[in-house]
């Protein structure tokens, strides 16, 4: 039986970054396997991207997505990760690496996966689905709330 779901559910962050380790390195080989000169931007912060690869003249921002999930039916994007792909949907792709295997997971070793890459990558608005919001306070409030605090402390 095939198992399906999200990405990244019930995994604790060391094997997350094992998951996403093991994708960006099918990833890189996928693209370099094809031709395309491949930088990792994925330490960048705030690049929205993870890959850019080049070739012929042309270049593509590749957003990779890792998981042990055989067929996937969701995954996480950031806000940067979005806005990366509609700023030039052309040029944007989603590299989902699948069907990852745990070798030793006790020592977050992995193995294989299969390559789906979508490109151009075109974010329809009724494919997003917002499970948390970033709330901003007022720098009122924030004075408000401190100076309760050190009133009450001892």
């Amino acid at each position: 039986r095939k198992k399906s779901g999200g990405q990244g559910i019930g995994l604790n962050s060391k094997e997350i970054g094992a998951i996403d380790k093991q994708a960006m390195m099918v990833a890189e080989n996928y693209y370099k396997e094809l031709g395309w000169k491949v930088a990792d931007k994925s330490g960048v912060y705030g690049g929205g991207r993870d890959l850019d690869c080049k070739k012929d003249g042309k270049t593509i921002y590749v957003e990779v997505k890792g998981t042990t999930s055989t067929n996937p039916s969701s995954i996480f994007l950031t806000h940067r990760e979005v806005e990366r792909s509609r700023k030039d949907p052309s040029k944007s792709a989603l590299l989902i690496v699948s069907d990852i295997q745990w070798v030793q997971r006790e020592k977050y070793i992995c193995e294989g996966g299969v390559v789906t890459e979508i490109h151009p990558w075109e974010i329809n608005d009724n494919d997003l689905f917002a499970e948390r919001y970033k709330y901003t306070l007022k720098w009122i409030t924030y004075v408000y709330l401190t100076h309760i605090y050190k009133k009450n402390r001892i």
